[in-house]
């Protein structure tokens, strides 16, 4: 029996699960895999391969196929069928983060990390990440090269919309005119996209923006902008995403923590009591941003339903990550002090002195300011230029002068340093 049901998996190949076979009879049983014909065997094999989530996928699922045969019944002719099943049901997503993974890398992966991937990721859930390190890490890049591309000189523009019910946080670095172009646009998307329409025909959170980016024309909420304002917009939509993303995780694992007259609060307002409390990011920014945008769409959709009138946009903004430790300096060659030279004095605040950067570490906590009582966001005439004003608490502020950059504190993360929540005022 073994023997039947070693060999019956060994003979799954990666043409049978990428789809790219041309057997007639095997491309008819992938369809019928992907329309959940399969769906009870596929049960029965992970209910066997809970019991071992630390093997390697292929040791655990010949234990677990074994199993399903002398227990359940499932015909030894069926094995192949459902190795294969089990297979494609890992790949189908996995493959969206990891283009390049083979059957091969599938099969001996720990098995928590298969099943974790047959389970998709849920807006504004948490949990351990099944991709590997490397894997991870190419995602995030490219992802930072298409939706995440450097922001600098590029800022809120175009004509105001019309007035309506606010849904962003103020902002009180930017002008009246700004927060009503953010307001515009964000309320384009969460209120009359997500929930004024039906059948957006979105499997993933990175479809709409992927969408987005090949069609521009066809999203109701990019209407009207620019090619610049509509790669500045989607670039933040989906950084905002993610710190909502991030946001939600906090208020469903730290709910029992939030003040009870706060229970029908702004969700901003509730996440800024959590900080209050020490609760931070529940993960670095490289976690969240796979998990939020390879999230299920219509998760987010349920969220934002489920959040209704208590959904507040934060401002969001790339934030420079930590800086390089410097590398060693040569030896100084000790020379005889100069008449006019003047000693380095303790605390001096020459540039050359204070880092670049100030240190980041996790998404930057809400701030606690009461809401406006207004949330109307009226008509502005144009976007005019403002006077310079000191920046908003939480920014981060780079100075143009050379300056010695500074080692990052012990522990920090660099990949909870990329997106922080600019505005802190709820």
């Amino acid at each position: 029996m073994d023997e039947m049901v070693r060999d019956a998996e060994a003979s799954v190949s990666e043409r049978m699960v990428d789809g790219s076979i041309e057997h007639a009879r095997l491309r008819a049983t992938l369809a019928e895999i992907d329309a959940g014909a399969y769906a009870g065997q596929i049960a029965l094999i992970r209910k066997a391969l809970a019991t071992s989530p630390d093997l390697a996928l292929r040791e655990a699922l010949l234990t677990a196929l074994t199993r399903v045969v002398t227990e359940a019944g499932v015909p030894v002719a069926m094995v192949q069928i459902v190795a294969m099943a089990f297979y494609r049901s890992t790949w189908q997503l996995l493959r969206r983060i990891d283009p390049a993974i083979t059957l091969d890398a599938i099969r001996v992966m720990e098995t928590w990390r298969a099943l974790a991937m047959m389970d998709g990721f849920a807006f504004g859930r948490h949990g351990r990440m099944p991709v590997s390190e490397g894997a991870l890490r190419g995602c995030v890049e490219r992802l930072r090269r298409t939706l995440l591309p450097s922001q600098a000189g590029v800022a809120w523009g175009g004509p105001p919309p019309a007035e309506g019910p606010g849904i962003v946080t103020p902002d009180p670095s930017e002008g009246p005119a700004t927060t009503v172009v953010r307001n515009g646009f964000f309320r384009s998307f969460f209120v009359d996209y997500l929930l004024g329409q039906d059948g957006h025909g979105h499997e993933l959170v990175i479809d709409v923006l992927e969408a987005a980016l090949a069609q521009p024309e066809r999203m109701p909420f990019l209407r009207g902008a620019t090619p610049e304002q509509r790669a500045f917009r989607i670039s933040q939509l989906a950084r905002t995403l993610v710190v909502l993303h991030d946001l939600a995780c906090r208020l469903s694992l730290h709910r029992q923590r939030i003040p009870a007259d706060l229970a029908d609060a702004p969700v901003t307002v509730q996440a800024a009591a959590l900080a209050k409390a020490g609760v931070g990011a529940t993960a670095g920014f490289d976690h969240l941003l796979v998990e939020c945008l390879y999230a299920e769409f219509s998760t987010l959709v349920t969220w934002v339903q489920a959040t209704g009138p208590r959904l507040r946009i934060p401002r969001v903004a790339a934030a420079a990550p930590p800086p390089a430790p410097a590398p060693p300096a040569a030896p100084a060659v000790r020379r005889p002090a100069s008449p006019t030279s003047r000693p380095a004095v303790a605390g001096s605040s020459s540039s050359a002195l204070r880092p670049a950067v100030s240190p980041t570490v996790g998404i930057s906590p809400f701030g606690w300011t009461p809401e406006p009582e207004s949330r109307i966001i009226r008509r502005a005439s144009a976007l005019q230029p403002k006077e310079q004003t000191p920046p908003a608490r939480g920014a981060v502020v780079l100075n143009p002068r050379p300056q010695a950059p500074k080692p990052p504190p012990a522990g920090a993360d660099p990949d909870k340093c990329d997106t922080e929540v600019v505005d802190q005022q709820i």
